[in-house]
């Protein structure tokens, strides 16, 4: 669809039917995100909105809690098990902030918990790394996961004379 294919394109009608068909349930952080971005870029809200609303609550029952026995660090973070990550963070507010601008109903304590997590993550030289852990693959802060947590805290509401925002994009 981004590509100027229609939504009643062959392929799309296969896919969102293919979508249709799976348990909801069972989908993971990626699935439902991208799964938002996919409906609402359809446009039919008619059709779609309560399939996204149901994709919303899901991916917010996702969001890492410290009460589910996880890291302090990590509550308001998404990721594998109970350990966040920039990644699972870029879909999620993406989808989040998608799906706001549908008119889908969102916790506001999702969003703050998530703002916490995202400045949480930032390194002390002001970028992002993939999570807090220093690894052989992501030593520091580097472009990509930078980008990701300036583009959170925007669509979080963030201005840009944020020091944490002003920070991020100074490590630039």
């Amino acid at each position: 669809m981004a590509a100027g294919a229609d939504p009643s394109d062959a392929a799309i009608v296969s896919a969102l039917e293919y979508l249709w068909a799976k348990d909801w349930n069972i989908f993971d952080v990626y699935d439902l995100s991208v799964i938002v971005l996919a409906l609402v870029a359809t446009g039919d809200r008619e059709t779609h909105f309560d399939r996204v609303q149901f994709a919303m609550d899901r991916l917010v029952e996702k969001q890492l809690r410290t009460e589910n026995g996880g890291d302090p660090r990590d509550d308001g973070g998404w990721g594998y098990s109970l350990t966040g990550d920039g990644a699972h963070m870029q879909y999620a507010t993406y989808a989040l902030y998608t799906a706001k601008q549908w008119g889908v109903d969102i916790d506001p304590v999702a969003w703050k918990k998530a703002e916490r997590w995202v400045r949480s993550t930032q390194h002390t030289a002001g970028g992002w790394n993939y999570n807090l852990i220093e690894s052989p693959w992501a030593e520091g802060p580097y472009g990509s996961m930078t980008g990701t947590g300036l583009m959170a805290l925007k669509m979080m509401g963030v201005p840009i004379t944020d020091p944490d925002f002003e920070r991020g994009m100074e490590w630039l």
